[in-house]
């Protein structure tokens, strides 16, 4: 599975991640899966779909994602009905050391759960319309089967990654590698503590403890010419190939 990416520690696996995603994005399924998810979320081409694929751990920093996607449509308005984040919280891992460890994992795996449905729920209250059977956010804790995975990053417009710490964190060149081989852009928002930040020159790179910057960085993606955004994906892409 794609999802197995996060335990890639070194080039070589990574090469493999991104052969195996060139190869499955010629089954069929990924493009029935693709339509499926467009149909969805996108509305007839005219919502701005952002997407963040995260385990569950605190240091993914998923709840300031959901804070500042909730202090952007506060301060934007305007854009309510023109975008919508999905979020995949995957499981946490299994592998936490003692009894006691794994207890304790498991405890705040619960509590950031709760907490992250607490922010998706207020959101959603705050945000969604009686007149639209729409959502701002669409949160989903499971893991993604392959083809699942490969048609949500080919709907998305936008990865949004914000760790508070971490080491490298491949998902947004998995997201770039599928939308390239669609011919398709694609838009990075990814914290600065990312691994991969400095790799990705054409990305929008926020910080996890600025509920503010983030928000500004969301309106920023979503406003962005065609043109700005082409020249950026191709400085990120240009990256991301020297791995295949």
């Amino acid at each position: 599975m794609c999802t197995n990416v996060y335990r890639c520690t070194n080039r070589t696996r990574v090469q493999h991640i991104y052969r195996y995603l060139r190869t499955m994005q010629r089954r069929r399924a990924v493009r029935e899966k693709a339509t499926v998810l467009q149909k969805r979320f996108k509305h007839q081409q005219s919502r701005f779909v952002i997407v963040g694929v995260d385990r569950c751990v605190q240091i993914s920093g998923i709840v300031q994602k959901l804070m500042a996607f909730e202090e952007f449509l506060f301060r934007y308005p305007k854009f309510s009905d023109l975008v919508v984040l999905v979020q995949i919280v995957l499981p946490m891992n299994s592998n936490t050391g003692s009894d006691t460890g794994s207890e304790a994992s498991k405890k705040m795996g619960k509590n950031l759960r709760r907490r992250i449905n607490q922010v998706v729920g207020r959101t959603n209250a705050r945000f969604a319309k009686i007149t639209s059977a729409s959502r701002p956010i669409y949160c989903q804790h499971q893991e993604l089967g392959s083809d699942d995975l490969l048609g949500l990053y080919e709907t998305a417009d936008c990865v949004f990654v914000t760790p508070v710490k971490e080491g490298m964190n491949t998902v947004p060149f998995e997201y770039l590698v599928c939308r390239d081989n669609r011919g398709l852009t694609g838009t990075v928002i990814v914290s600065e503590f990312a691994g991969c930040a400095s790799s990705l020159s054409g990305a929008l790179i926020v910080n996890p403890a600025s509920t503010d910057a983030m928000a500004t960085s969301i309106a920023e993606a979503l406003v962005m010419n065609e043109k700005e955004r082409a020249q950026r994906h191709v400085q990120m892409t240009s990256i991301a190939t020297k791995f295949t």
